[in-house]
């Protein structure tokens, strides 16, 4: 099956987010991109979580993208969303059982209470393969085991290594996708 990342409407922006752990829990870190209705960057970010599992790392992305969005003054109706961990959205739906889980709890009801000042109830679903800018930036500080960024970079311009993604996602590029087991 081939997939691609879709631009927004018009006059809108797509904010989409990955969050990564290696081993689970293990080094976990979280990054976003918010693009305009051209594919073209408007904003993003990447940060070290520290010790989490992926879904946590998942829920940290989706939380600091609404925030980085709501920062940048983007209003109700002008914001889509699209995470590739279906766990998420079936979290923020409440039909995934982590009641015991008080952090899962706390970014949860934080996720939900950010996607409704954006007129919001659920992120969109997009498949791993589609979502590699977010990929990029959520593995930034694992796979460059980045100890010098505690913080929350918040990108003017797009960082090389998203740059070619951009550019392939814009033009429709389609991607080969993989059935995991």
């Amino acid at each position: 099956m081939m997939v691609s990342w879709t631009k927004p409407k018009p006059g809108c922006f797509k904010l989409n987010t990955d969050g990564a752990s290696k081993g689970n829990p293990g080094a976990s870190s979280c990054g976003g991109i918010i693009r305009d209705s051209d594919g073209k960057w408007f904003s993003g970010f990447h940060r070290k979580i520290g010790f989490a599992s992926s879904i946590e790392a998942e829920l940290w992305a989706l939380r600091d993208g609404l925030i980085l969005a709501m920062s940048k003054g983007l209003g109700r109706g002008k914001l889509e969303v699209e995470v590739d961990a279906t766990l998420v959205l079936e979290l923020i739906n409440d039909r995934a059982n982590h009641h015991d889980d008080l952090q899962l709890q706390d970014l949860v009801s934080q996720c939900r209470w950010l996607l409704e000042q954006f007129g919001l109830t659920t992120p969109k679903h997009i498949y791993r393969e589609a979502n590699r800018c977010a990929d990029t930036l959520a593995n930034y500080h694992v796979v460059n085991r980045d100890t010098t960024q505690d913080g929350w970079p918040d990108f003017k311009s797009a960082p090389t290594c998203v740059e070619d993604k951009m550019l392939a996602d814009a033009s429709g590029a389609l991607y080969r996708r993989t059935l995991y087991e």
